[in-house]
């Protein structure tokens, strides 16, 4: 159970980029860092950054797997 625990975030980043490419990934994370430097942010934060980067509504992702009990499955390209 531990290890799902400290596993799943990052798994769940991982997946995240499989699933929108390289380069919406790092824009995401560069804008996220830029939004967010020295101030605190929610998940939330990250999932409004990333549905307006897109321009694609990420919520059911997040709800099925960084809410909810499901793991996401690495997409091979």
């Amino acid at each position: 159970c531990q290890g799902l625990l400290y596993a799943k975030g990052p798994w769940v980043l991982h997946c995240l980029r499989s699933e929108v490419g390289d380069e919406m990934f790092y824009t995401l994370l560069r804008s996220f860092i830029r939004s967010f430097d020295g101030k605190p942010a929610r998940t939330e934060d990250l999932l409004g950054l990333l549905n307006f980067i897109t321009k694609k509504d990420y919520r059911p992702w997040f709800d099925k797997y960084v809410y909810g009990p499901e793991t996401p499955q690495l997409i091979s390209k």
